[in-house]
């Protein structure tokens, strides 16, 4: 099983902006990455961003250089995030993953086995916002990410889809309908791929 590089420390605002039109590229017309997380539009938006600001800082002006600084920041997350849809999506497969213009992070000599699934997923409301259910859920050891699915009909296990994939225990479901009943599971994703699916969870989005 093979991992994604991420190699994001540390770039230079310049590095960063190539490697996610780069990303953009492999990724475009791919059919092994049909729905790409985030939407590939996102990243060119913020490479595009990030380049502006660092044309902008090339004077080292302090709140310019601050500014450039924070674009980059965002840009790197949306790619951090395309690299945990892309280990998901690409099964672990090195070829696969270099396909999406990431590298493969060298074999460790004992990867960890397969993960057990998460405990204790709860779903509450989040105050304040309407259609939106937030998701928490216990530390699993070794898991470098966590798949979420949700359905409304949880006698059916292939109703589940997927709907986001967290690099934390925790998740909002940000397109509930208000009032309606959602069931959810959490799989755990380590270095041998996918690990144990958690128990049902529900809540009710207001």
């Amino acid at each position: 099983m093979s991992k994604v590089k991420l190699d994001l420390d540390g770039l230079k605002p310049t590095e960063a902006v190539a490697k996610g039109r780069n990303l953009v590229t492999m990724q475009t017309g791919n059919p092994l990455y049909a729905t790409p997380v985030p939407p590939l539009s996102s990243i060119t938006d913020a490479a595009n961003v990030l380049e502006a600001a660092y044309n902008a800082a090339l004077h080292r002006d302090s709140q310019m250089v601050a500014i450039r600084r924070e674009k980059q920041e965002i840009l790197e997350n949306l790619m951090r995030a395309n690299a945990v849809y892309v280990q998901f999506t690409s099964g672990s497969n090195a070829d696969n993953i270099i396909s999406a213009g990431w590298d493969v992070q060298a074999s460790s000599n004992n990867p960890i086995g397969p993960l057990p699934p998460a405990q204790g997923v709860k779903v509450s409301n989040v105050p304040g916002f309407s259609g939106q259910l937030n998701l928490d859920w216990a530390k699993v050891r070794g898991c470098n990410s966590f798949v979420v699915k949700r359905s409304v009909t949880p006698t059916n296990p292939e109703s589940f889809q997927q709907i986001g994939i967290s690099t934390k225990s925790s998740f909002v479901d940000t397109a509930a309908e208000p009032g309606t009943l959602y069931f959810y599971t959490v799989t755990s994703v380590g270095p041998l791929g996918l690990g144990g699916v958690s128990e049902i969870a529900n809540g009710r989005a207001l």
